[in-house]
C-alpha cells in the first residue's frame, strides 16, 4: 500500500487529540481536532559516544540514548473545541446546565410509578407525558397555547397533587421555588416547544426523586481552573501529510493566551510527551470473538451489607442497588444527568462522565481502564444483570466485544526502509488464554512465513520478530482484562494514515471581541497576554527504559501582562504599592449556540477568564519616542484565599456537554 505521495507540505498538517485513562496509555485514534497554525512537537533522540581512546584518536562506537518529546502547538482559541485543552492545562472542570428549564419531583413517597416522556415532533416538543400508579397521568399538549409556556407547563405540574415543579436557579440554592423569576436561567414565556427530548425516564429511582428537564438547545458552561493536579495525559497525532506521528503520554507544560486588539485571540500550549511512533493501528482480520475492552473497574466504600450495578445493554441502563432498599440509582445511558441539588451535569453518554458519576459517589470508588477512552460511548458497555460489587476487590465492567474490540496496543518505528510503500506486518494468536499464557507469532507480508513463537506477558510489551528473529522495531501489548482466541490475527502498518479529521464551524475570537476589567471595572487596555506553567518535571527516566517514566507537575507559576496607554497614574498606583485586583477578560462570539429546528437560543458562545487575585510588578513608564507613551505591566496571579478561587479560571459557555 502506498502511502507517500510527497514532497509533503505543512499546508495539509493536522492536529487530533485523544484523552488516555492513565498517562503514557496511548490512543492511537484521535477524536478531537482543533484548527492550528503551526506545530513544533518532536522527539529528541540522545546519543551515547563512546570516550574509549585509541592509538588512532577516533571514535568507534555510538548507540542512541534516551528519548525526550514534546514542542508547542500555537492555535487560534475558537469559542468550542478548545474546553479538553484547557482541561489538561489546568486541572479542574466542573459543567453545569445553563439551559435548564425546570426540576420535577415526585412528592408521594408511596407513588410506584412515575416515568416521565417528551415527545418530539419534526425536532420541536409537542407533548410531555408523566405516567403515574396512585397518582392520576399527566399529559400536556406543548402545542396548546395553554401550554406554550414553559411557566405554564410549571404550573400544570404543580398542580397535581402527586409532583412539584421547581424553578432551576432556586432549586440549586436551595430555595426550591415553584415559580419562574427574574433570575432563573431561561424567562417564564419561554416556548415550551423547545424543551428537550425525554424517553420513560423514572423519576423514582432517581437520586432524590428529581429530574432536571433542559431545553433543546443543550448549553453548557464549563468552570476549567487551577487544580492540585493534572489529567493522567493524552495521545496526540501530528498528521504531517505523508504520515502520522502518534505522541503518547502528552501532558501541557505551559500554556500561554494572547489578546491584541486587530488580531485573532492567540494560545500556545507547550506539550510535554512519553515518545513517539509511526505506526497505525492494528486492524482485526478474523473473527476476534473473545476479546472483550475493559471500560471500568468499581468497588463499594459504603457501610450497607451489599450493593449491586446492573447495565441493561438492550435499554442503555445502568442501575445501582443498595442492598436492595429504596435507595436504587436508575439512569438512562442516553440522557444526561444533571444533579438538581449542584446543577453539575454528569454526560452519562460518556465513560468519562460515567465514571466521574460513579466515583463522586460517597460510597462508590470508580476507576477508567487504563486503555479505554473517556469519550467511549457508555452506551456499548456489556451487558450484567445486577453484578455484586464488594469491597474486598475490584470488579470490572467491560465494552460489549462485538462493538469495542480489545485490539492489541502497538508501539515502536520500523527498523528497515519501507521506501514510501508502507510495509504490512501480521500478529496471531498460536495458544489462547490470558496474557502471560497466550503465545504469539508474527510474519512480515502477505507472502512471508510466521517466525518465532513468543509468549506474551501481562505487564511487558511483546518484541514483534519476524522469520529468524528479526526484529522489526515494534511492540504489542494486549491490557485489557481478557482471553486471547487461538486464530484470532491483526495486521499493522509502518505508516500510520492522517486521521480524518472535522473541525468546529464557528469563527475563532478576535481581539476585539474581548473586554478586559480590573475589579469589575472596565480598562482600556491595548493588549493582554496569560501564561501558565505546570514546570511538569520531564527527567524522570527508569532503567531499562528509554523513553520518560512519568511526567509529575511540580509547583505551578500563573503569569501576565497588561499592556496599556500611560494616560494616568491608575497603573503606576497599584503597580508601586502592590494593590491586589481581580482581572477578568471576556470574550463573546457574535455566534449564537444553535443546535435545533427552533434556530438560535439565547446565549451566546463565551469565554471568560478570570484571574481573582494578581499583584503588578515591572517598571515606570518612559519617553522613548515621539509615539503614545505605553507601558507593559507584568502581574502575578495567586491564589484568592478570601473566596477560596484559583489564581486562572476559565469558564466556556458552548454546546459542548462533555469536556
Amino acid at each position: 500500500m502506498t502511502l507517500y505521495v510527497g514532497p509533503a507540505v505543512g499546508a495539509r498538517g493536522q492536529i487530533g487529540f485523544a484523552e488516555e485513562g492513565a498517562w503514557g496509555c496511548q490512543q492511537q485514534t484521535p477524536d478531537k481536532f482543533v484548527e492550528m497554525n503551526g506545530e513544533g512537537i518532536v522527539s529528541e533522540i540522545g546519543t551515547l559516544v563512546s570516550g574509549a581512546l585509541r592509538s588512532d584518536r577516533a571514535v568507534h562506537k555510538m548507540i542512541s540514548g534516551v528519548e525526550a518529546a514534546g514542542g508547542d502547538v500555537e492555535c487560534e482559541i475558537a469559542p468550542k473545541g478548545f474546553e479538553t485543552w484547557f482541561k489538561h492545562a489546568l486541572g479542574d472542570v466542573t459543567t453545569t446546565r445553563v439551559d435548564t428549564a425546570f426540576i420535577i419531583e415526585c412528592t408521594n413517597r408511596s407513588e410506584t410509578k412515575c416515568e416521565l416522556t417528551i415527545t418530539h415532533t419534526a425536532g420541536v416538543a409537542t407533548n410531555l407525558a408523566i405516567d403515574m400508579d396512585i397518582g392520576a397521568d399527566v399529559s400536556l399538549d406543548l402545542t396548546n397555547a395553554s401550554y406554550d409556556a414553559i411557566a405554564e407547563v410549571m404550573a400544570a405540574i404543580n398542580a397535581h397533587a402527586n409532583l412539584a415543579c421547581y424553578s432551576p436557579y432556586q432549586a440549586i440554592q436551595g430555595v426550591w421555588q415553584t415559580t419562574i423569576h427574574a433570575s432563573d436561567y431561561l424567562a417564564g414565556t419561554d416556548n415550551s416547544n423547545c424543551l428537550e427530548e425525554c424517553d420513560n425516564i423514572d423519576i423514582l429511582s432517581t437520586p432524590s426523586r428529581m429530574w432536571v428537564v433542559g431545553t433543546e438547545w443543550g448549553v453548557y458552561s464549563h468552570q476549567i481552573q487551577c487544580g492540585a493536579s493534572l489529567p493522567p495525559g493524552a495521545s496526540i497525532e501530528a498528521g504531517r501529510d505523508v504520515a502520522a506521528f502518534l505522541y503518547s503520554g502528552s501532558k501541557i507544560n505551559t500554556m500561554e493566551l494572547s489578546a491584541q486588539p486587530s488580531e485573532f485571540f492567540m494560545g500556545t500550549f507547550g506539550f510535554m510527551a512519553k515518545g513517539a511512533t509511526t505506526a497505525s493501528t492494528p486492524t482485526a482480520i478474523s473473527t476476534n470473538t473473545g476479546n472483550a475492552k475493559n471500560a471500568f473497574k468499581i468497588r463499594y466504600t459504603g457501610e450497607n451489607p451489599t450493593a449491586t450495578l446492573a447495565i441493561d445493554s438492550s435499554n442503555y441502563t445502568i442501575t445501582i442497588g443498595i442492598d436492595g432498599t429504596s435507595e436504587d440509582i436508575l439512569h438512562n445511558l442516553n440522557e444526561p444527568y444533571v444533579d438538581p441539588l449542584t446543577g453539575i451535569v454528569y454526560n452519562l453518554q460518556r465513560l468519562g462522565g460515567l465514571v466521574d458519576y460513579l466515583n463522586d459517589l460517597s460510597y462508590m470508588d470508580c476507576q477508567i481502564a487504563d486503555y479505554a477512552n473517556p469519550n467511549a460511548l457508555s452506551t456499548t458497555i456489556n451487558h450484567y444483570p445486577a453484578a455484586d460489587i464488594t469491597s474486598a476487590d475490584y470488579v470490572w465492567f467491560n465494552f460489549e466485544h462485538t462493538g469495542t474490540k480489545s485490539l492489541p496496543v502497538l508501539w515502536g518505528d520500523y527498523i528497515g526502509s519501507d521506501v514510501g510503500d508502507s510495509v504490512r506486518f501480521y500478529i496471531q494468536v498460536v495458544v489462547g488464554g490470558a496474557t502471560g499464557t497466550a503465545t504469539l507469532q508474527f510474519k512480515k507480508t502477505t507472502s512471508g512465513s510466521y517466525g518465532n513463537t513468543a509468549t506474551t506477558s501481562a505487564t511487558e510489551p511483546t518484541e514483534v520478530r519476524t522469520d529468524a528473529n528479526v526484529d522489526s522495531g515494534f511492540t504489542v501489548f494486549f491490557p485489557d482484562n481478557t482471553e486471547l482466541v487461538a486464530g484470532d490475527t491483526w495486521y499493522f502498518e509502518t505508516i500510520k494514515p492522517v486521521t480524518s479529521a472535522t473541525y468546529a464551524t464557528i469563527d475563532p475570537f478576535s481581539g476585539f471581541e474581548g473586554a478586559l476589567s480590573l475589579d469589575s471595572v472596565s480598562a482600556a487596555i491595548m493588549g493582554w497576554t496569560c501564561t501558565v506553567n505546570n514546570n511538569l518535571f520531564g527527567e524522570k527516566y527508569h532503567l531499562g527504559e528509554r523513553t520518560r517514566a512519568k511526567e509529575p507537575e511540580q509547583k505551578r507559576n500563573v503569569e501576565g501582562t497588561v499592556n496599556a496607554e500611560f494616560d494616568d497614574l491608575d497603573f503606576y498606583r497599584k503597580f508601586i504599592n502592590k494593590i491586589a485586583m481581580d482581572l477578568s477578560m471576556v470574550f463573546t462570539s457574535a455566534d449564537y449556540i444553535s443546535t435545533t429546528a427552533l434556530g438560535n437560543s439565547a446565549s451566546q458562545y463565551s469565554m471568560t477568564v478570570r484571574q481573582p487575585n494578581i499583584k503588578f510588578g515591572g517598571t515606570t513608564p518612559t519617553a522613548s519616542d515621539e509615539g503614545i507613551i505605553t507601558v507593559d505591566l507584568p502581574y502575578t496571579a495567586m491564589w484568592d484565599d478570601i473566596n477560596n478561587i484559583p489564581e486562572l479560571r476559565i469558564t466556556v459557555v458552548s454546546n459542548v456537554p462533555y469536556v
